[in-house]
């Protein structure tokens, strides 16, 4: 089932196949409003293990833009500071149709290019040797908050695995051996 959430309630519960949007406006992205978000974190590491993977986060007020989230320089500020903030964000984050390598992407270093067909458009490169420190900084993250809740499970490897392109059995492996 999804659920659109403007808020938490006290009363919420995480059903074992919901997802739930949470839409970020672009108010909330200009002033760096936390506030609801920080709600959100909150309920979702009080439900723990039954929380991974079940967040979506969009951002509203950007439809007159052609760019992606992770191209929009206000999106990409306010997603490194919700990381820096909640580093075990990556654990709640749904991999459904790829969402957490949206926010995956607002924190990388990326390369903006005109592309040549439509020079009107632009296109993003990603190297991941720029990117290494950030690449560890997520999985580490990841993976004490998992471990921190007791979560060993190969659904948490698969899921870290859509965010940081390394190859699940290379992560399972390596927890193993932790």
């Amino acid at each position: 089932m999804i659920k659109i959430l403007n808020k938490i309630t006290k009363n919420q519960t995480i059903e074992a196949n919901s997802l739930f949007f949470y839409s970020i406006d672009k108010k909330e992205v200009k002033k760096k409003d936390f506030k609801r978000l920080d709600e959100a974190i909150k309920f979702f590491e009080t439900a723990g293990v039954d929380a991974r993977g079940k967040l979506i986060i969009t951002f509203s007020g950007y439809m007159d833009n052609p760019l992606e989230i992770y191209q929009i320089n206000e999106i990409r500020d306010y997603v490194k500071k919700l990381y820096q903030k909640h580093s075990n964000l990556f654990y709640f984050l749904s991999d459904y149709m790829t969402a957490n390598q949206y926010i995956w992407l607002c924190l990388c270093n990326i390369q903006v290019t005109k592309t040549l067909s439509n020079p009107s458009m632009k296109a993003s490169g990603f190297n991941i040797e720029e990117n290494f420190f950030l690449i560890n900084s997520v999985y580490d993250s990841f993976i004490n908050y998992a471990d921190s809740i007791f979560d060993y499970s190969y659904e948490s490897s698969l899921l870290l695995s859509s965010v940081v392109f390394l190859d699940v059995d290379t992560i399972v492996q390596f927890r193993k051996n932790k």
